[in-house]
């Protein structure tokens, strides 16, 4: 997988890997974080809620997608004298 590579006499891990497989890449890469803001109705409104996401890089992603998609919503309307689809 090419997550490491040959460095002075030792083998030493690629940014990559450091993202992805330990369990603090913080550690590594200080303010490896995804920050999620959500303000009020005005731009630049009292702030509301602020998330933040940390880990491994999948695991994060994967943390903000699932918020994000917990506040999409559908709105189904029914139309009288029509079948649905």
């Amino acid at each position: 997988m090419k997550i490491d590579s040959p460095m002075n006499s030792h083998v030493a891990p690629r940014n990559v890997a450091l993202l992805f497989f330990t369990e603090n890449p913080e550690q590594y890469f200080p303010g490896i974080q995804i920050e999620i803001v959500q303000f009020g109705d005005d731009a630049g409104g009292d702030l509301i809620e602020e998330k933040i996401f940390r880990g491994p890089i999948h695991f994060q992603l994967r943390q903000v997608l699932d918020y994000l998609n917990s506040f999409s919503t559908s709105m189904i309307k029914k139309i009288p004298g029509r079948a649905s689809t």
